[in-house]
């Protein structure tokens, strides 16, 4: 991407229409949008006809909270088309040209990406080549994030059978099936992400979609340093979407409408109180009196019983991740194996470890924890790393394939500690499959 600062707004080049272009934000011809914070949007600059133009698209005011990036050149706009960064006090944005010796066609001819930071009201506008003439505009307001609907993402990627290593663009979309299917949300685009040892992790927001229902997530890739227009390269099969994200589902799935309600008292049928006496001598029987004192109530659950709801805290959450999350000792490397179809990762020579990181919220209590693999002899173990240290700490462990609960949760603390499950030495032929540990907030 080239980037230039220009000290004269208004550049000089051969004079060419404007009035047939527009914009669009994820797909759609609006007047306004609101993202919350961490979400971001398409937006595309289309052209109705095949007149060539130059454009600006982009900020009056460079010092919006957000990011503005641009994602895609497309073949539509021409064989002279060129994207050129903008940085001034009074702009930020592009320079855009549609041109060329074989022309312009009608369609969408430039994709960028707005990436909300911080709450804030900002016009995104598209102005002709004199910067002065506005063609269209859109409001984007940013709200404050509620409760995060963000999960990360852990992958490991293969470029051409060798372990992908470098800059590589991702684009990440979430479908109802495991082929084809619908997309239930939109497109997550991550620009230049650094594949390192084809290990990659990612943050993905497609927002509150989890409903229970089972999704999978579809990707698809492209080398970073490679020019536009690309197209990316659709990664087979799509993943599965593991318990974790579901989580934030639970905070919407605790009411019941009225209707929904089996075996109300006749006397409320009618959708009211009335008639209804309240009556508090205690030796009425609690079938026809109006409220029950904790001390009449029988089969209180054994949690329950000293009055104090300390069982659940705010809930039982799930980290969970697939063997080819499982990095092999360095010295390993050439003698492992991942399972493309199961995501596993395998043992080809005796003596191999396996270990995987763990992210976790700061404060998270593990109450259990366990390691899924055929190797069900050897153990694993979960382990605490002092930080700016080696120092390593056993927090559990037994033999793969078998669940540990622990009698005291153990308590993050990522101010000091980094986490990882550890294998033992694994022999040829030894699969992981995958990890889940279990934890309350």
């Amino acid at each position: 991407m080239k980037k230039v600062t220009i000290s004269v707004f208004l550049l000089a080049f051969v004079s060419m229409g404007y009035g047939s272009q527009s914009l669009t934000v994820n797909d759609q011809a609006v007047d306004s949008i609101i993202l919350k914070e961490g979400q971001s949007c398409s937006v595309k600059v289309l052209s109705d006809d095949s007149t060539s133009y130059d454009a600006y698209v982009g900020f009056d005011d460079r010092l919006n909270l957000g990011s503005f990036s641009h994602i895609q050149t497309m073949p539509e706009a021409g064989s002279f088309s060129d994207v050129t960064e903008v940085d001034e006090s009074f702009f930020r944005g592009y320079y855009v040209r549609a041109a060329g010796i074989s022309p312009p066609s009608a369609g969408v001819h430039f994709i960028f990406q707005y990436q909300a930071a911080g709450v804030e009201v900002i016009d995104l506008k598209l102005y002709a080549q004199d910067g002065a003439t506005m063609i269209d505009s859109v409001r984007i307001t940013v709200v404050a994030a509620e409760v995060g609907t963000s999960f990360t993402y852990q992958g490991h990627l293969y470029d051409n059978n060798n372990v992908a290593d470098g800059s590589y663009d991702f684009e990440f979309g979430l479908y109802d099936s495991p082929s084809d299917g619908n997309q239930l949300a939109g497109t997550v685009i991550e620009s230049e992400l650094d594949v390192i040892d084809g290990y990659f992790t990612v943050e993905l927001d497609f927002g509150s979609v989890f409903d229970g229902n089972g999704m999978w997530l579809g990707i698809g890739v492209r080398p970073g340093d490679q020019n536009d227009p690309n197209i990316y390269t659709s990664l087979r099969p799509r993943q599965k979407i593991m318990p974790t994200p579901y989580s934030n589902y639970s905070s919407t799935a605790g009411s019941t409408n009225w209707s929904g309600v089996i075996d109300v008292p006749s006397d409320l049928l009618d959708g009211d109180d009335v008639g209804i006496t309240r009556e508090t001598d205690p030796t009425v029987l609690v079938s026809v009196k109006d409220g029950v004192s904790w001390d009449e109530l029988i089969g209180i659950p054994a949690g329950f019983a000293d009055g104090v709801d300390d069982t659940g805290g705010d809930g039982t959450y799930y980290w969970s991740c697939v063997g080819a999350n499982f990095h092999p000792r360095y010295n390993d490397t050439s003698n492992t194996d991942i399972d493309r179809d199961s995501a596993s990762i395998e043992a080809e020579d005796t003596g191999i470890f396996f270990f995987a990181p763990v992210m976790l919220p700061d404060g998270a209590k593990v109450t259990k924890i366990v390691v899924y693999g055929n190797a069900t002899a050897e153990a694993w173990k979960f382990r605490s790393v002092q930080l700016n240290t080696t120092s390593m700490n056993d927090i559990a462990g037994t033999n793969i394939g078998t669940e540990v609960t622990l009698g005291t949760p153990h308590t993050i603390n990522n101010g000091s500690f980094a986490y990882v499950l550890w294998t033992a030495s694994l022999d040829s032929g030894d699969v992981i499959y995958n990890a889940r540990i279990t934890y309350t907030k």
